[in-house]
C-alpha cells in the first residue's frame, strides 16, 4: 500500500491509482527536501491519513522565506489533492523544474558576474 506519510489521496482511498500518484509522492519528497518537514504528518496514522486527506501543506516561506514563486508553484501542483489538477505526467513536472534551474542559474550569473 505505501508508506502513510507519502500516500496520495486517492491511494489513501483505495482508489485506482496511476503515474499522477507517483508524481505526488515526489512532491512529497521535493517538499520534504526542500523544508526538512514532510508536508503532511500526524502522531498516530490516522493522523496522517486525515492530513493527506483534508489538509493542505503549510506553504514553503514558511521555511523557505526566500523560495521562488516558480518552486512554490511547482510543489503545490504536484500535491493537489484532486489529481486532475495535478501533473499529469513526470516530463511535465521535470521540464518546470528545469527551466526554473536554468532561470536561477541566470539570475545567479547576473549576479555574480554581472
Amino acid at each position: 500500500m505505501g508508506t502513510l506519510a507519502y500516500m496520495s489521496p486517492e491511494q489513501a482511498r483505495e482508489m485506482q491509482v496511476d503515474s499522477r500518484t507517483d508524481i505526488w509522492s515526489l512532491g512529497v519528497v521535493l517538499h520534504e527536501m526542500l523544508t526538512g518537514h514532510l508536508p503532511f504528518g500526524g502522531a498516530t496514522a490516522s493522523d496522517i491519513l486525515v492530513s493527506v486527506l483534508e489538509q493542505e501543506p503549510g506553504p514553503l516561506t514558511e521555511y523557505l522565506p526566500e523560495a521562488p514563486e516558480e518552486l512554490k508553484r511547482i510543489v503545490t501542483k504536484s500535491l493537489r489533492k484532486d489529481r486532475e489538477k495535478r501533473y499529469q505526467i513526470t516530463k511535465e513536472m521535470l521540464l518546470n523544474l528545469k527551466a526554473l534551474k536554468r532561470e536561477l542559474e541566470f539570475t545567479f550569473n547576473r549576479k555574480t558576474y554581472g
